[in-house]
């Protein structure tokens, strides 16, 4: 009887080793195929939105956003406050609307001027094209140097989604794994393969992300007045000429 128990359990763990060598060598990574899905989810929105919000020591930044491909527009505020021995409160809004960029000043009113993004469009074009952009996670990145680790499901503004533990090997030099430049935690959906929720532990930051959304960013109505230009030049008097000499 010990014969035929010793038998079955060494054919167990013989085939669980066989296995895990058959998928560590012909089947491709879970957590980077699920990430080249996600990749390949988010080419296919048309509007993004998310909430941030990071603490770190001294500092404690929120930021909303949301963009929309189909009619190039955006709408950012980032709202940060530092508790250090010269305390700072500061707000950004700028928007992009109309084909033209506005940034909110301190008198409520919004000045046409450069809100320090790129256009909406060229954003949708990165992203379409499965290159960075700042309003979604940066999952080319992460498939090409992450370590990925697969986690837990849970729900996430409704949505049920699963964790990848990611160890972000990006930095200088050759990859090594005891020297992730981060170290990020995204939830996929487990239907649409979308992001849901991005955690970032170096700066204790925390996104949520909701996508093609019924949203319209309008035009800002209390537009600071455009300095004018005066181009009138009066013309030359009757009967006067100039000349490089005197006819004289």
């Amino acid at each position: 009887m010990r014969f035929w128990t010793w038998l079955v359990a060494r054919l167990a763990v013989a085939i669980l080793l066989v296995g895990w060598v058959f998928s560590a060598i012909f089947l491709p990574d879970s957590g980077k195929k699920e990430l080249q899905r996600s990749l390949d989810a988010l080419k296919k929105v048309n509007s993004f939105h998310y909430n941030m919000a990071a603490a770190v020591a001294s500092q404690h930044t929120e930021e909303e956003a949301d963009l929309i491909c189909s009619e190039d527009s955006f709408h950012r505020k980032t709202h940060v406050e530092r508790t250090s021995d010269s305390p700072i409160v500061a707000g950004i809004e700028t928007l992009r609307s109309g084909g033209r960029d506005y940034r909110l000043i301190s008198n409520g009113l919004w000045r046409r001027d450069s809100s320090g993004l790129e256009p909406a469009r060229m954003t949708c074009q990165r992203i379409a094209q499965g290159q960075r952009a700042w309003i979604v996670p940066d999952m080319a990145k992460f498939i090409e140097y992450g370590v990925i680790e697969k986690g837990g499901k849970k729900t996430v503004s409704g949505k049920l989604c699963r964790e990848w533990k990611i160890a972000d090997l990006s930095g200088p030099g050759p990859p090594v794994r005891t020297q992730a430049t981060s170290h990020v935690t995204i939830c996929l959906d487990v239907d649409d393969h979308l992001p849901r929720e991005m955690l970032v532990a170096e700066n204790n930051a925390r996104w949520t992300y909701e996508f093609d959304k019924p949203i319209h960013i309008d035009v800002p109505t209390a537009v600071e007045p455009e300095p004018r230009h005066d181009t009138y030049q009066p013309s030359p008097s009757p009967g006067l000429t100039l000349s490089d000499a005197d006819e004289n």
